[in-house]
């Protein structure tokens, strides 16, 4: 067993004090004309500068569809002066320096507003040979970043019980539509015969009359049975824009 000497264990006693307290300097000769409070140490704390690091949080795998724009983000805190790159690791590309294209292909550029944190890769008019992984590069020494993969899909129609179907004339049928490989609900649903489409005012109307004869709304030439939203009907409309559901809607 060793004994450690009095004076020796003093020492070992402050330099604890000091690394658990976060003190790390003395005080600057010009500050020892201030006046401190009694037993208040000598010395400043030592503020640490982590550098830039990344908000894990906001940089996301995205899913895109073909021809739609795309946005990668990523966000960044105390970046200082630094560079932010984006790369495309397909074939370590540079992408973007900044917010200025360092590519020829014009479809991508960066997006910062200086007073956020964040920066923005903006893909235009995607395409599936553009999915992949991307990186959000910070210019330090050495460099960080931080990656997420970029999907590009094309949505796929199915029709349920498909593709032909036989019924008995004059019967009731109700054909649904299965959209799969779609992030979010298409602006616009069209459906046709014979792959063709009303194209002049007249083939709209006869169209839409159809419509009404079955479900008791004028003017209408589809609906889907998801969101009813009340609306203040005409005067004297009688059963019009009354539905099964009892509500007068607006699709």
């Amino acid at each position: 067993m060793v004994v450690l000497p009095d004076k020796l264990l003093v020492k070992v006693m402050v330099l604890s004090m000091v690394a658990t307290t976060g003190f790390s300097r003395v005080k600057r000769e010009e500050d020892a004309q201030q006046s401190y409070p009694e037993g208040e140490n000598e010395i400043e704390p030592l503020i640490i500068d982590r550098g830039p690091y990344f908000d894990k949080s906001v940089s996301k795998n995205v899913t895109a569809l073909v021809g739609k724009t795309a946005y990668l983000g990523c966000r960044i805190r105390n970046l200082g002066n630094r560079t932010v790159s984006w790369i495309r690791h397909r074939d370590l590309h540079l992408l973007t320096v900044n917010r200025f294209t360092y590519t020829s292909d014009q479809r991508f550029s960066a997006r910062h507003n200086p007073q956020t944190e964040d920066w923005t890769l903006q893909v235009r008019y995607p395409q599936k040979r553009d999915a992949g992984v991307y990186e959000c590069q910070v210019g330090t020494t050495p460099p960080i970043g931080i990656s997420m993969y970029l999907s590009v899909v094309e949505p796929v129609t199915t029709l349920l019980g498909g593709p032909e179907m036989y019924i008995h004339k004059w019967s009731t049928m109700n054909l649904t539509c299965i959209i799969k490989h779609s992030p979010e609900p298409p602006p616009s649903i069209y459906w046709t015969h014979d792959q063709q489409f009303p194209n002049t005012e007249n083939e709209w109307m006869e169209f839409g009359k159809v419509f009404e004869q079955r479900w008791n709304f004028p003017n209408c030439g589809g609906a889907i049975d998801r969101k009813h939203i009340r609306i203040k009907c005409p005067p004297k409309s009688g059963s019009y824009y009354y539905n099964y559901k009892h509500f007068l809607v607006s699709y």
